[in-house]
């Protein structure tokens, strides 16, 4: 399970870098992405390994941004793990709307 950790150690500082996101976070974000690229993958009809990684790319930025911009809103959550999971879907959901506008006008 370390090993596994170990892969989400490094921290998003591309940002400003105001808002503390864990390991947990991040690997919730990354769970979360996958399934959503998945969804719009076939939303779209387009299946292959390039706009799969392009899909999964977009969603994942989308809950980095999110959670960097959604940083000063207070959610009235104890629990890291829901409040990721919320932040993650705002971003997910903004993001997954620019990629199916983008394949919308792509074909």
């Amino acid at each position: 399970m370390d090993s596994l950790m170990a892969v989400f150690t490094w921290r998003p500082d591309f940002f400003s870098g105001t808002s503390e996101t864990t390991d947990v976070a991040l690997l919730i974000m990354a769970l979360m992405s996958f399934v959503g690229a998945g969804v719009v993958m076939r939303l779209t009809q387009v299946e292959s390994s390039f706009n799969f990684l392009v899909n999964f790319s977009v969603m994942f930025i989308g809950c980095l941004a999110f959670k960097e911009f959604g940083a000063p809103v207070l959610f009235p959550m104890q629990n890291e793990i829901i409040a990721s999971a919320v932040t993650a879907n705002f971003g997910m959901t903004l993001a997954g709307f620019v990629l199916l506008l983008a394949y919308r006008n792509s074909t």
